[in-house]
């Protein structure tokens, strides 16, 4: 073999190296785009949704939602929430809050009243 030939195999090999590192490049280009796109989109739907949740409309709804949960339990008889329509993930914050009491397997209603003011606005 001469050594044309072999520098012609070695620009070859050589050659198609390059050509897959261009393709890798290109490729993690298109990735970081999709990617920029993706969290442009995210944070679009995330600031959308934050403004959302204040909105006077949202604070009803989310108080009237509140109000058909704690109606479902009782004063007296301790209620499990798989028992009811109640999310379980709702009730932490009704314990902490002092609307609803663990007592046995269950809750109960405190005496604590929750109020629904429809005239409710939100500051903003």
């Amino acid at each position: 073999m001469s050594k044309t030939d072999a520098l012609g195999q070695m620009f070859v090999f050589y050659e198609s190296a390059a050509e897959l590192v261009r393709l890798q490049v290109r490729a993690m280009a298109a990735m970081r785009a999709a990617s920029a796109q993706y969290e442009r989109e995210r944070d679009r739907d995330r600031r959308q949704a934050k403004q959302a949740r204040g909105t006077s409309h949202a604070v009803l709804d989310r108080r009237m939602r509140t109000a058909a949960e704690l109606a479902q339990f009782d004063a007296v008889e301790p209620r499990r929430p798989t028992e009811l329509a109640v999310p379980v993930k709702s009730l932490g914050s009704l314990v902490r809050r002092g609307y609803l009491r663990h007592q046995g397997k269950g809750y109960v209603l405190t005496s604590k009243p929750f109020h629904v003011d429809p005239a409710h606005k939100v500051a903003r």
